[in-house]
């Protein structure tokens, strides 16, 4: 699997602020069940660790 855009990323990255929680962690881990569709109509799914990565990066 290819690396995702950074498009990609920013919509993963940006469902962060949206997801309730009580804490950061903690709304990353409800993001990683989430199913998100690149721009070719492709199912991609992430990691909590992955999607931590990508926002300290």
């Amino acid at each position: 699997m290819k690396n995702p855009s950074v498009y990609l990323k920013m919509r993963v990255l940006g469902a962060i602020d949206f997801m309730e929680g009580s804490s950061i962690t903690e709304r990353i881990k409800k993001i990683a069940d989430r199913v998100f569709t690149d721009e070719q109509g492709l199912p991609r799914k992430f990691t909590w660790r992955t999607i931590q990565t990508c926002r300290r990066s």
